[in-house]
């Protein structure tokens, strides 16, 4: 791993590069003790080129990240607070721009409200992105800036999956070209 964090605290994160790494590019697990504490990451974390997954977190906590970019991964992100004890939302701001991997984009498995802002997971090879709080109560809601879309173009698989006992919000969708469903 490039940077690998396992601890019981709340992890703060800030510009973040990780590239050309055998495993993963980020790997942050606080999700083995007992009070729940969550992730946040402010300014860019970038993920290239890496032999697994480029950014995953595994917490119980809340997922907070702004501008996140993952390309030639074998993942590009995974993100779950969907544990038993898990509570929390996952939120990504500014963009989340997830390209060219071997397998999926994003993958987010959560208990609470999943919320995107500017989304662009394209030419993955299998699915572009899968957004899933079936374990918990939480929404969905697909965001855009003034001008902005959400793209999920040329994936393998599915462009957007997104399963949800709750509403889903989406605004300015571009899905196309996708071998599964858009």
């Amino acid at each position: 791993n490039g940077l690998s964090i396992s601890t019981y605290g709340t992890v703060a994160l800030a510009n973040i590069s990780a590239h050309g790494n055998g495993l993963d590019g980020v790997y942050v697990d606080n999700s083995t003790g007992t009070l729940v504490r969550g992730v946040t990451q402010t300014e860019t974390i970038s993920a290239s080129n890496n032999g697994n997954v480029g950014v995953d977190i595994l917490t119980l906590g809340v997922i907070t990240l702004n501008n996140l970019y993952a390309d030639n991964n074998t993942i590009g992100a995974n993100l779950r607070n969907d544990g038993p004890s898990a509570v929390g939302a996952v939120t990504i701001t500014g963009y989340a721009t997830l390209y060219n991997s071997s397998s999926d984009g994003l993958n987010i498995f959560s208990r609470g409200n999943i919320t995107i802002t500017n989304l662009d997971a394209s030419y993955n090879g299998s699915y572009g992105a899968t957004l899933n709080n079936t374990a918990g109560t939480g929404t969905v809601s697909l965001l855009t800036t003034v001008g902005g879309k959400t793209y999920a173009w040329s994936n393998g698989q599915t462009g957007i999956e997104i399963d949800t006992k709750r509403a889903v919000s989406l605004a300015n969708l571009d899905v196309y070209n996708n071998n599964g469903d858009g």
